[in-house]
């Protein structure tokens, strides 16, 4: 097990913050420790669909998902502080290393390795899809 704090500052039109869909080979279990955004996750439906679940984040909230899930993280507009436990001993430097800054998952690709969403998924909110039973995760 292994735990850090990340900080990613937030998203503005003159300096967009966008971390990509990506996923990490271990499990995860994600505490928002300041500010928020949303977590958003590659699904499938009721119907077998795919979508992308967009759940609010803000101070308190826990997300834990299993490895191999495609995931990103929307910045709020104050950044978001979280506390990052995994199941792997070492975790890389990323995103608070000056010399990875704005590099993205790649920095790190036996961590995290970039991943485009299904195209044709439609976006969810969370609320919506709790509601109704899902058969799986992408």
């Amino acid at each position: 097990m292994a735990a850090r704090v990340v900080f990613d500052p937030p998203s503005s039109p003159e300096q967009p913050e966008i971390i990509e869909f990506h996923t990490h080979p271990v499990e995860s279990v994600i505490a928002v420790l300041r500010g928020g955004g949303s977590y958003r996750m590659c699904h499938r439906d009721a119907d077998g669909r795919d979508v992308i679940v967009d759940a609010p984040l803000e101070v308190g909230s826990v997300v834990c998902f299993p490895r191999d899930v495609v995931h990103t993280i929307d910045c709020g507009a104050q950044g978001i502080e979280t506390l990052n436990i995994t199941d792997r001993l070492n975790q890389p430097a990323w995103r608070d290393d000056p010399a990875l800054l704005n590099t993205g998952p790649a920095a790190s690709p036996d961590f995290a390795v970039a991943v485009d969403p299904p195209a044709e998924a439609r976006t969810v909110r969370y609320a919506d899809f709790a509601a109704s039973p899902a058969p799986g995760l992408l």
